[in-house]
């Protein structure tokens, strides 16, 4: 089976995570293919390539003329009608169309929405490829204004509709674009991101100091203004902080948090991360609006302690496994800082999950229910 997957940026983030495992799956494992569509990269990616996994790069010059973050004036016109965004990227679907030509794909993994996806949705549709879609997160439109959000979702719905085979990494996923699009997604298979196997070894490297992890692009979506005010609150206290951020380094809130290591994001590759956690005993997420945060599903395998908001749907599975105490109100910076505080008393309880989520939802594991899923459609 030949498959072929859509990447973007650099080599952190969850999506990019997805193709990084799934290209060291590929090539341990015979009997299938995978092609790796890139945009907005500037070097291929950082795994072994022996023969069954090729990459193919494309610019991304249009996508900072309609990204919506910076979009203040309300939607640009190519966003405004299907007609009129396919137009607006019929330059890149055409080059993407002449690989899929080229390739013969069996599927298309479309990972993630706006842009890139439509952009390879529109191809694979076009060319008669069946396409399997995961939704990581598409609630982070909560942060576009009215009338962006109303183009976004117009546009959305009318491309995740052209998909075969829809899956979820969380039931709170699900349900929100159940409700979004007003449509029955009853059969469509939840599928958690992967909890790496070999970082189940750290599980005996935790240190005895309460130590703060964070991870993420600086932006409203992962909320990063709420580590400054979690830092201000701990001020008297001494608990080490290790940030992983996209923030400029002259940026001058960085400053403020003078003492604390923090590491540029775009220098950072999945094998890095582990040296991340051999550093931290707790990881924190504050991000608003994603669905299944994949270096809180890492923190776990790892046996770190995660804080997350109710509003991540990772939250679902401390829930289910009686660490419902580790979920937080956003609102609530005092209760953050006494859970990273007492957060050692969880220890227990999450090498346990860190054993039970390695033991079932291995990466390797979750690629076998991806490529599951995908054979029904050949």
């Amino acid at each position: 089976m030949k498959i072929l997957i859509n990447k973007i940026g650099g080599q952190a983030g969850g999506i990019n995570r997805r193709v990084y495992e799934i290209s060291n799956y590929i090539n341990s494992h015979s009997g299938n293919e995978l092609v790796v569509l890139s945009m907005g990269v500037k070097k291929k990616l950082d795994v072994k390539i022996n023969g069954n996994v090729k990459e193919y790069l494309l610019p991304n010059s249009k996508w900072e003329n309609i990204t919506p973050g910076k979009e203040k004036r309300g939607v640009p016109e190519q966003l405004r009608t299907i007609e009129n965004f396919k137009k607006y990227v019929s330059d890149t679907t055409k080059q993407i169309e002449n690989i899929l030509v080229n390739e013969t794909p069996d599927v298309c993994f479309v990972q993630g929405a706006f842009y890139f996806p439509w952009c390879l949705v529109i191809a694979a549709y076009s060319e008669k490829v069946p396409i399997v879609q995961l939704y990581c997160g598409s609630t982070q439109t909560e942060v576009f204004n009215p009338e962006f959000r109303h183009a976004y979702y117009r546009l959305e719905q009318y491309f995740a509709e052209l998909a075969n085979i829809t899956i979820f990494n969380s039931k709170k996923g699900k349900s929100f674009i159940e409700k979004t699009f007003a449509r029955d997604y009853s059969g469509a298979p939840i599928i958690y991101n992967g909890f790496p196997a070999e970082y189940a070894k750290l599980n005996s490297v935790i240190p005895s100091q309460v130590t703060i992890g964070w991870c993420g692009r600086n932006s409203t979506v992962k909320n990063m203004d709420y580590i400054f005010c979690l830092r201000e609150y701990l001020s008297k206290d001494n608990y080490p902080m290790y940030l992983i951020t996209s923030m400029a380094p002259d940026d001058p809130k960085l400053k403020k948090l003078a003492g604390h290591s923090i590491i540029m994001l775009n220098q950072f590759s999945p094998v890095q991360m582990i040296e991340f956690y051999k550093k931290v005993s707790c990881v924190l997420s504050t991000s608003h609006f994603e669905f299944f945060p994949n270096v809180i599903a890492e923190a776990i395998a790892a046996g770190r302690i995660p804080i997350v908001p109710k509003e991540s749907g990772i939250a679902e599975l401390l829930i289910e496994n009686d660490l419902s105490e580790l979920v937080y109100q956003l609102e609530s910076t005092e209760q953050v800082a006494h859970l990273i505080m007492r957060s050692n008393d969880f220890q227990a309880r999450v090498s346990e999950l860190s054993r039970k989520m390695v033991a079932n939802y291995s990466w390797e594991k979750v690629i076998e229910r991806y490529l599951f899923e995908f054979k029904k459609l050949i």
